[in-house]
């Protein structure tokens, strides 16, 4: 499983902003915003190889849900933050793998392979 997150601060908080009344666009340029995520596999070619296991699919946007809920954006969310999610309020304690009372995004997705297997 791969996800990606990407925040552009154009605010008047980014020291590193040089104009922040100035509007950015996607380019290629440096003074433009470049982000875009991707992924390349390549694997040697055997025929005789089984198809793996298909992909996992939550039909959920697990990122957007948890971004949603991150009201504070601390980057966790606490055992209320997570009460809006039947798995999560129920299984709090087992997802929370560091024991820190918040669920961070990969303690969140560490268990969806699992979970869309019994689906």
């Amino acid at each position: 499983m791969i996800f990606c997150r990407a925040v552009f601060d154009n605010s008047k908080g980014n020291l590193a902003n040089p104009d922040p009344a100035q509007s950015v666009r996607w380019g290629e340029q440096t003074w433009e915003e470049m982000m875009l995520g991707f992924c390349d596999v390549m694997l040697p070619r055997d025929d005789k190889r089984k198809a793996g296991r298909k992909p996992v699919k939550t039909g959920l946007d697990i990122v957007g849900m948890f971004d949603a809920a991150d009201t504070d954006h601390n980057g966790g969310l606490n055992e209320t933050g997570a009460s809006a999610n039947e798995l999560l309020k129920e299984h709090f304690a087992e997802v929370d793998q560091n024991h820190d009372h918040l669920l961070q995004l990969s303690e969140i997705l560490a268990p969806v392979p699992a979970i869309s297997d019994h689906r």
